[in-house]
Formats: structure tokens, sequence, C-alpha cells
């Protein structure tokens, strides 16, 4: 593959030089090889020296691996963030992805990293990313560019009486080489497991909620932690599982005795209450009621008869 060595790339390098590391945004509509022109000038730049590129790790998905990335010191690379519709929308300002991807740019330039966002209009990126940016290129058909350097003017507590932000564009059109077959290959695997990626997140939020599926699906990841612990420490969790088997058998048991008891007290209760038995408080002993002597009888003893 042949790498650019032209005007952007000059520019880009002598930014390296001054110890400042672009964030570049590429614009353009569908299918007009954004993906491909960001990996150029990728491959273009490794050439050149000025940053070091892979393929398989530094074409982000997902923002966790970036962070892991630069948690391990990686510096002097050059990253690009495809499908930043889906990532960093301007209608999701304060999703995980845009509050890191901001963070990153804003507090991680001593890291000595470039970052490339692919997203089809430049007004769908959210608007604190769109104020980091330093170049934008503007696909004008398959394989042709043009590209702009977009100047900042920031005034007290950021308002200034004139705009804020300005273009200033690069009169010469840029051609892109194409890439390797690998290269185009390696991408292709990234690019279809990222947009399955995307139609499963779309069948998420679409999807009817159902309680039943949530629980069976935590089950399935319940289970899967279960198995992998039983696979790293079988015997310590066989011992642990036995504990607590015996631990609920005993509770269980006592559960049942206690029922137990419960329910011959309301019975022993119900015995009596059925058989008009009661204790006479002043001999302390039991008294039988004699239910076939008449309401108007007055007499106080129990048992007998009135004479």
């Amino acid at each position: 593959m042949q790498y650019m060595n032209n005007s952007l790339i000059g520019f880009i390098g002598s930014q390296t030089k001054r110890l400042y590391y672009p964030f570049i945004i590429i614009v353009g509509q569908r299918r007009s090889g954004k993906s491909m022109t960001a990996q150029a000038i990728a491959y273009s730049l490794m050439k050149k020296g000025i940053v070091n590129f892979n393929v398989q790790t530094n074409i982000i998905q997902d923002i966790r691996e970036l962070i892991k990335i630069l948690l391990e010191g990686k510096t002097n690379q050059i990253f690009i963030v495809d499908e930043a519709q889906d990532k960093l929308n301007s209608k999701e300002f304060w999703s995980d992805f845009s509050i890191a991807m901001e963070k990153i740019v804003a507090t991680q330039g001593y890291l000595k990293n470039i970052f490339v966002v692919i997203i089809p209009l430049g007004i769908q990126l959210n608007k604190s990313l769109r104020r980091l940016a330093d170049i934008k290129i503007e696909m004008i058909q398959k394989r042709m560019c043009k590209w702009t350097i977009i100047k900042k003017r920031y005034g007290e507590l950021g308002f200034t009486p004139k705009k804020a932000v300005w273009e200033f564009n690069i009169p010469s059109q840029l051609m892109i080489p194409k890439l390797d077959k690998e290269m185009i290959e390696a991408y292709k695997q990234i690019e279809q497991r990222e947009k399955k990626n995307i139609l499963q997140e779309l069948d998420d939020k679409l999807s009817p909620k159902d309680d039943n599926k949530f629980q069976d699906k935590l089950e399935k990841e319940l289970e899967k932690q279960i198995i992998k612990v039983e696979e790293e420490k079988s015997d310590e969790l066989k011992e642990l599982e036995k504990q607590l088997r015996m631990r609920i058998l005993k509770e269980r048991l006592e559960r049942i005795e206690a029922k137990k008891k419960l329910d011959e007290t309301k019975k022993r209760l119900e015995e009596e209450k059925n058989s008009n038995i009661f204790i006479d408080k002043k001999t302390g002993t039991l008294v039988k009621i004699d239910t076939t002597r008449s309401e108007t009888d007055t007499d106080t003893s129990f048992g007998t008869k009135k004479g």
C-alpha cells in the first residue's frame, strides 16, 4: 500500500513536533469511504514514524477497551472511533461513552495519542466534542476528500462577541490510496461484529419488557459464574455448599418443630373451649359448666340444679 505524503500528513506531523496531537473528525455520506480514509491516514502516519497503529486494537468499539489501553500507559497511538453516531450522538449527550471520550480527549494529551472520530454529519457529534476538534476531513467522493483546520476563539468564561469556532479551508483536495487486502479483510470482520452489536442493542431497546426473560437471563449468568468458580475452586466450593445446605436444613427443621408446637397449643385451647371447662380462680380446680340451665337462673353455683 502507498502511504499518503501530502499537506494533511505534513500538518499533523508539524503539530506532533510541537507536542500537540490533534483530534480529527471525518464526515461524509454512507459508503463514501470514511473508514478506509481513517485507516489510510493512520497507516500513513505509522509509516512516517509519527504514531503506531494496529487494526485489531486501535479501532474502538467499546469505551472500556480504550480506557484499559490508556491505563496501560500506551503512547504515540492513533485510535479510530468508528460508527460514532451510535456512541457520541448529540441526542445522547450524557451517555457514558460521550462523557468518557470528552474527558480522555481533554485531559490525556500527555500520552501523545491522536483520536479520529468517524461520523456521517458533524452536527451529530455532541457539541462539547465538536469544540475540541482540530481537523475536519470531508469526503467528496470515493477516495477523495478535502480537509479543514478548525480554529478556536475562547474569551472570558467561553463567550466572545465573534464566532467562537471557525474553519480555515485548505484549497487542495486529497486522493486517498487503496488499502491492502489484508487490512480491508481485518476491518470487515470488526465492522460486521460492530453492526451485529448495534442490531442487538436495538432489539434490546425495542423488545417488550419481559420479567421472565430477564429472570432467565439472570439465572443463566449466575449459572455461568458458579460453573467458573467450580472450575477454579471445586473442593472449597463443595465444602461451602455442603455447610450451606446443612444450615438451611437445620433452619427448616427448627421451623417445622416450632410450627408443630404452635399447632398443638392451638388444638389444646380449641378442645378446652369446646368442652366448656374453665379453671375456678378460688379453688384452682377445673369446673364443667352445666349447659342445661336456663338463662334466667341466677344461682351462682356451677354444675348443680337450683333447689
